[in-house]
Order: structure tokens, then sequence, then C-alpha cells
């Protein structure tokens, strides 16, 4: 069992060239920095809900 973040990278099945104001992914293959940086906070949410484990707050 793995953590439900693929709809963080692949929104409705697909990587979309823009989300909001924000680019997704420059050539087709890599996400752009800008857009990584936006997941921050969101990523590691997912990540303990998934394990249950606390996040030190």
């Amino acid at each position: 069992m793995r953590p439900r973040t693929l709809g963080l990278f692949l929104p409705r099945g697909q990587l979309p060239g823009l989300i909001g104001n924000v680019l997704v992914c420059r050539d087709g293959k890599h996400l752009t920095r800008t857009y990584l940086k936006t997941l921050t906070p969101v990523v590691p949410r997912a990540f303990f809900a998934f394990t249950g484990w606390e996040d030190g707050k």
C-alpha cells in the first residue's frame, strides 16, 4: 500500500502544463522547482496520514 499522492502530480490523470499560475512541467517529463515548492506542505501531510506517525508538532 502506498500514500495517495498521485493526484498531486497527475490531476485528472494527466500532467498539466499549468495549475493556477504555476508552471508544472517544462519539458513533459520534469516538474518545475516552483511547482515542487507548492507541494512542500502537502506531501508530508499525506505521508503522516498514510503512516499514522506523528509529524513532530
